[in-house]
């Protein structure tokens, strides 16, 4: 049995997909990536430098394979995301995380030179976080041994193959694709100073290790770690010693290194796996089409048996189902059922958490990047209370703020200093709004009503797009929706200027993210209360608006705004995700999936028409009909993981309600392409091909012998 087996896919790049995984036996889990073979020289580099080195704050190296197509690296699992997608989501962090950070990666960066290893390409995608917050250093494709070429290296490692991108073309695209960014936070002196010292152009006035490490702005945080680390190697040596070949343990005493530049000690690298002898380096292959014991589980090998009817492994997280209720795979698998019965348990299972997960639709990075909303205290007007605050004013101090908030939005003043000033609050507001307790609380004051008619009446447009991005914000972050708050009032006013300004496209672009906050609110807070509200009607113009904005020659951005809000909407089970079920629903979303360039516009495309779907099976047969049962599993078949997963879902659903049954059922092509899924390294997949295959089994038994045997032809 192989050792590895595959769960979902946890991150992309443009040859690479990186899988999570657990070593079987174990409850160790490991990141596994897949790559293009002509990212090779890259891939023996990460091997070479790091197979050795264990360190607390470089990611593990454990092994290494190649199958036909790909070459398949196993390394330590990093829960928290890269540096990267913290500074994005913070834009500027507290001082004292940029310390905590500092330690990590000065500690890391210390251990790799000791070792004669330079990085060479620092940047925080780079940079892994343990679930703790430990930061690691990763992906060591650029980085070198002191003194030699990596250009040389990555050209002999392709001789060396027989062929293959030599590198060098990775090599200087990366260099320079860098992103330089001057700005900086206010910082403390010995932040700057120390900055100062390590950005110096000429190597003779910058900092030193010693100088690094000793730096005030540490606070003795390298010493206090010495101490610590000596405390617990003491307690090490009195007991079992353990031995790292050629490297210091992850455990390492931050001292300035005395040796000459040119050391060749037991704590530099290897000399066997220098320059000379990348070759030395291979991974483990397969032979043959038939892997080794060690080998993981691949899409070429079948899938093992699990714990569960649907090949779900041991070790999988199922939130989907229900923790107050035995899973009905158990009863599928534990009791005997008639066919109604067991059809009745399938269908609980189409839909999973990770067919429903929503985003938001304001202010969605996927959609369109926004720049960081900044507001100017010194012409605010009114105290410019932190969030924390303004969520625990009192009463009398809240009704004294709110009364300054609307007089100064209600000002009739029309020069450029007012107007200045009246967009500096509404900036203000939109900081502060994303707090669920202040965004509920503004919601359902005076406030919403007077933001309301400056939609109607502001005649700065600049005004009138601020004032739609504080309602959308409320929209999206408040906790409950009182009965006489006016939402459908604000959703009106929007489907007015929208349809009035049609052709402006990026009025749209600031309209539409608001609209579809309103109306998800509205859905979700009518399936709270499982009765639909008068008061919350949405107007019969707002699909309308909506459904225009899906349509071919519009704006790609405005596109998917649209197609975002039939998403969410259509998550619930409301009044609201009816009124999208029109026969046209269905091919227009389609034709999005189909035509878009974008893949994040494609993935909301189709999840949009797997969640109407899921109210309207008619919808997806629709499809069918217009553009050809064919067309439609070629698509299945050459699309990405998280498309088949939605695609998977769709055939579900229509296949329980007996759309399309006998003619899917007696379809050789559907049922190959479906049985070749069984091999996904996705384990949803697996499972979400393997309840298609039984809906198919279950009415045409004839299938069982093809399936076997394209399985076999398969294998």
């Amino acid at each position: 049995m192989e050792n590895f087996i595959l769960y979902e896919e946890i991150g992309r790049g443009s040859k690479t997909v990186v899988y999570k995984g657990r070593r079987k036996g174990t409850i160790n889990f490991v990141a596994i990536l897949c790559t293009d073979k002509c990212k090779r020289p890259e891939i023996t580099n990460w091997v070479r430098l790091t197979h050795e080195i264990k360190h607390k704050n470089i990611v593990t190296f454990h092994e290494w394979y190649e199958t036909s197509n790909h070459l398949w690296l196993v390394v330590e699992l990093c829960t928290g995301g890269s540096l990267e997608m913290v500074i994005a989501q913070d834009e500027n962090l507290p001082e004292d995380v940029v310390r905590e950070f500092g330690v990590d990666l000065i500690a890391g960066l210390h251990h790799l030179h000791q070792l004669g290893i330079l990085f060479c390409d620092l940047s925080p995608g780079k940079i892994l976080l343990e679930g703790p917050g430990t930061l690691k250093y990763s992906n060591f494709g650029l980085a070198k041994v002191e003194g030699e070429n990596l250009e040389e290296f990555f050209a002999l490692v392709a001789a060396e193959e027989g062929g293959g991108d030599s590198g060098e073309n990775a090599l200087k695209k990366t260099i320079k694709g860098r992103v330089k960014d001057s700005s900086l936070p206010k910082a403390s002196s010995d932040f700057i100073n120390l900055l100062d010292g390590l950005l110096q152009k000429d190597p003779q006035k910058r900092l030193t290790w010693a100088g690094l490490l000793q730096h005030s702005f540490w606070k003795d945080a390298f010493a206090r770690r010495d101490h610590e680390s000596s405390t617990e190697d003491s307690i090490v040596s009195s007991g079992k010693v353990m031995e790292h070949s050629g490297t210091q343990d992850s455990k390492e005493v931050l001292k300035p290194s005395g040796q000459a530049k040119g050391d060749k000690s037991g704590q530099r690298l290897s000399q066997s796996f220098r320059l000379e002898n990348p070759a030395e380096l291979r991974p483990r292959s397969v032979v043959g089409g038939q892997p080794n014991e060690s080998m993981f589980l691949l899409s070429s090998r079948p899938t093992p048996r699990t714990s569960s009817a649907v090949g779900l492994s041991p070790g999988e997280d199922r939130t989907q189902h229900s923790p107050q209720k035995a899973s009905p795979l158990t009863k599928i698998a534990s009791e005997p059922l008639s066919q109604q019965d067991l059809e009745s348990q399938m269908r609980e299972l189409i839909y999973t958490d990770s067919d429903l997960v929503i985003t938001p639709i304001i202010d969605n990075p996927k959609i369109m990047k926004q720049p960081p909303i900044k507001f100017d205290p010194k012409i605010l007007h009114l105290p410019a209370y932190s969030v924390d605050k303004l969520a625990f004013l009192k009463d009398q101090d809240w009704n004294a703020f709110l009364q300054q908030v609307c007089s100064q939005i209600d000002s009739t003043e029309k020069s450029t200093g007012a107007s200045r000033a009246k967009l500096n609050l509404l900036c203000y507001l939109c900081v502060v709004t994303g707090h669920r307790e202040v965004a509920t609380r503004l919601l359902h004051s005076p406030l919403f009503h007077l933001l309301i008619q400056h939609l109607r009446i502001a005649p700065n447009w600049d005004i009138r797009a601020k004032v739609a991005r504080v309602i959308g914000l409320l929209a999206s972050h408040t906790t409950e929706l009182q009965e006489n708050t006016p939402v459908t009032e604000a959703i009106t006013v929007l489907t007015e200027l929208i349809r009035e300004n049609f052709r402006n496209s990026k009025l749209k672009q600031c309209l539409l993210p608001t609209l579809g906050e309103l109306i998800y609110l509205v859905a979700t807070q009518e399936e709270k209360k499982k009765n639909p509200r008068e008061c919350w009607a949405v107007p019969l113009a707002s699909y309308t608006v909506l459904m225009r904005c899906l349509r071919e020659g519009e704006e790609r951005v405005v596109n998917h705004m649209a197609a975002k809000i039939i998403e969410n909407v259509c998550t619930t089970f409301s009044t609201q995700a009816q009124g999208f079920i029109t026969g046209e629903i269905g091919p227009v979303l389609w034709f999005l999936f189909r035509h878009s360039t974008v893949d994040s516009l494609r993935i909301t495309a189709i999840s949009a028409l797997c969640r109407i779907t899921r109210h309207s099976p008619t919808a997806f047969q629709n499809v069918i009909e217009k553009v050809g049962l064919n067309a439609v599993i070629n698509s299945l078949a050459s699309a990405i993981c998280k498309v088949q997963q939605y695609m998977l879902t769709l055939f579900t659903s229509m296949l329980s309600c007996g759309i399309h049954l006998q003619r899917l059922i007696q379809e050789k092509d559907f049922v190959s392409t479906i049985i070749r899924l069984l091999d996904s390294p996705s384990t949803s997949i697996r499972a979400k091909a393997f309840l298609v295959l039984l809906y198919i089994l279950i009415h045409n038994h004839e299938m069982l012998l093809l399936g076997c045997q394209a399985r076999y032809d398969f294998l």
